[in-house]
């Protein structure tokens, strides 16, 4: 029978925090990308605990908190983020991990100006609103489909897998390639009228460090509440991650800094890209439009079926941009499956606790004043 018993996270207990991780998770984490995640982000070392069972001193649980900055109005904010909250089976259920997260909410609280967690479903949403938690909003998904013979390819590539015979492999592949081939009109993108804006593919932070932070100083005020771009976050959430490699994207005017977009590919049952940022000086919707006309361009180019971009459901400004961006939302087929069924498929929500923020509360749960792009997620496939 496991004795369980709380903690603080020590050096040396990586291995058997990883280890737990990848059994609970199936994902195949190793130690140095935990440690990057956990002992060197921008804002220092997470505030980690571990559940331990004090017969055979084996970790049995672990919940942490990211920390994060934010900014809104000029004014910046430290946020905790939970991540890699894991418990062993045989914990769950009984009602005993909820103390244990209240015991790290009371150690944690004043460490932070505020706390969030992007997967506010399930028993950890459920156990975080008990502790004041409350939604925002729940996510929303722009899609946007790819050329049709990508689309095709990719189809006949998971069903080559299969036992499938190659008739109905042909078939289904080239039905999918003419349902992509009929969408065309909803994805179509609104022309760009800028003036003429340089694209270049950047590899290394310190190919434009000071432009990047320039940028930002002039132009952060723009975005509502949401994450501090400083260089020195996006070298360690973009250039220096070791679990994905991203495709970093700036746009240029007249050699000034403008914009930038962050792409990634994510390997399922058709690759497809998806938007981890994307930002534009004064928002404006030229600029947004001449990144994404590049992104799609790179997507044609490296065979993608689609590309996807997650965000908050409720943000106007964000829905503007895309749908004039020939992306469509996902809450469309939500819509009509709700229609279809009495039971409505759930959406997951973006949780916060304010706890000592000064942001008016009319604000702060307010998804239109959020600008929440794949930068709040871990960084992680």
């Amino acid at each position: 029978m496991l004795k369980p018993l709380s903690r603080s996270f020590q050096d040396g207990d990586e291995e058997q925090v990883v280890e737990l991780y990848n059994k609970i998770t199936g994902r195949n984490r190793t130690v140095p990308q935990h440690q990057w995640e956990w002992l060197h982000p921008p804002e220092g070392r997470g505030m980690m605990w571990v559940i331990e069972d004090e017969t055979t001193k084996k970790i049995i649980g672990h919940h942490g908190l990211i920390p994060v900055r934010i900014v809104y109005q000029g004014k910046s904010y430290r946020l905790g983020k939970t991540e890699n909250t894991i418990i062993h089976p045989k914990l769950l259920g009984n009602g005993l991990y909820f103390l244990y997260e209240k015991k790290f909410f009371s150690e944690s609280s004043e460490q932070f100006d505020l706390l969030a967690t992007t997967a506010g479903d399930g028993a950890p949403g459920k156990i975080r609103k008990r502790l004041n938690y409350k939604p925002v909003s729940h996510y929303e998904i722009y899609f946007t489909l790819c050329n049709a013979a990508h689309v095709k390819k990719n189809v006949q590539k998971r069903l080559s897998g299969k036992k499938v015979n190659k008739l109905l492999n042909f078939t289904l592949s080239n039905i999918a390639g003419l349902l992509t081939c009929l969408s065309y009109p909803f994805f179509s993108a609104k022309k760009v009228t800028h003036k003429k804006i340089e694209l270049s593919y950047i590899t290394s932070i310190n190919e434009l460090r000071n432009e990047l932070d320039r940028f930002w100083e002039d132009n952060k005020a723009c975005f509502g509440i949401t994450i501090d771009r400083s260089s020195h976050f996006l070298q360690w959430r973009i250039f220096e991650n070791p679990n994905i490699n991203y495709t970093f994207i700036a746009a240029k005017q007249e050699e000034t800094l403008v914009g930038y977009i962050i792409l990634k590919k994510t390997h399922g049952r058709l690759d497809y890209g998806v938007i981890e940022d994307i930002v534009a000086k004064d928002l404006s919707i030229d600029i947004y439009l001449s990144l994404l006309q590049e992104a799609k361009n790179y997507c044609n180019k490296e065979h993608y079926a689609a590309i996807i971009f997650p965000t908050l459901s409720s943000n106007s400004r964000l829905k503007n941009i895309f749908k004039k961006g020939g992306y469509s939302s996902d809450q469309f087929l939500l819509k009509r499956l709700r229609s279809m069924f009495k039971k409505a498929p759930k959406n997951t929500e973006f949780l916060i606790n304010k706890l000592q923020c000064p942001i008016d509360d009319n604000d702060l749960y307010d998804a239109s004043k959020w600008y929440f792009t794949g930068l709040f997620f871990e960084g992680i496939h």
